[in-house]
């Protein structure tokens, strides 16, 4: 093995042991930052135990919100977050909830516990499969809320988002498909919520110039990304950044991405996006 092999297989070994003391050490230095703090918007997929990588167990999420509420933080809707920005109102310590493709779980396991201490979440729904299965676009084959499910939980505040009509890739398809896919899961959610649709998220993380741009005249407030990030700044308020959390993460990498030293983590280890 020549040196430059060596050492690259060497950096691969070291890197994954070095992730928990680089976490302790970030989040102890966290507090003493003097950059404004982050405002992270968060992301989940289903709750369940099957450490599928779109899954989170549901005791890891009850301790990740009993941590939150136990520190004080406040949790908004992405509505909630965009209004707070454009109106320069964010005041920390907040964080965003969101939950991708509208897991049935979320309504056993997410809502309980979102319920006890307070919290709201955003849930982006793919209007054609509403009340449907997931397997024919997503890793989990689970089913997902239905009308009845989505209206409940509007009802109580929590907020429903668009992930398009029948989640593809955008910027795959033709820029008309594209727009029917943006404008209609829009309007099919709001006749079923009562409520405007002000929140979007791209499927597969996937976008371009123009597909932003169809979101935004579509009458969207903000739309997020797959992009790992925990800050949202006003001129990317339809290509916001969230913080993927994963079955291997820990309390530790929890705290870490509420933290200020977030970035610099996500560029030391290269955080992957989710998987399409």
């Amino acid at each position: 093995m020549n040196g430059a092999a060596g050492n690259s297989r060497l950096r691969r070994l070291i890197k994954p042991a070095a992730r928990p003391v680089v976490q302790f050490l970030f989040n102890r230095l966290g507090p003493l930052s003097s950059s404004p703090a982050p405002v992270p918007i968060l992301l989940y997929h289903s709750l369940d135990g099957s450490g599928s990588d779109l899954s989170l167990s549901p005791e890891k999420f009850r301790r990740q919100m009993a941590w939150l509420h136990r520190h004080g933080w406040r949790v908004l809707t992405l509505s909630g977050y965009a209004a707070a920005l454009k109106g320069g109102t964010l005041r920390p310590p907040a964080a965003v909830i969101t939950f991708d493709d509208g897991y049935k779980n979320f309504f056993a396991q997410a809502r309980p516990v979102l319920d006890r201490y307070g919290f709201k979440a955003t849930i982006f729904i793919a209007a054609d499969f509403v009340g449907r299965s997931s397997g024919s676009f997503s890793l989990l084959d689970l089913p997902l809320l239905d009308r009845s499910e989505l209206a409940a939980l509007s009802g109580e505040g929590h907020e429903i988002g668009s992930h398009t009509l029948s989640h593809p890739s955008l910027p795959r398809l033709t820029a008309d498909r594209s727009r029917r896919e943006i404008e209609e899961s829009k309007t099919v959610l709001e006749e079923l919520t009562g409520e405007e649709i002000g929140s979007f998220a791209y499927p597969r993380g996937d976008y371009t110039a123009g597909i932003v741009e169809m979101v935004r005249t579509a009458g969207y407030q903000a739309a997020v990304t797959l992009r790992p990030g925990n800050r949202g700044r006003m001129e990317e308020i339809f290509t916001l950044p969230r913080v993927t959390l994963r079955p291997g993460d820990g309390l530790g990498y929890f705290r870490l991405a509420l933290g200020p030293f977030f970035g610099r983590y996500q560029r030391l280890f290269q955080l992957p996006v989710r998987p399409r």
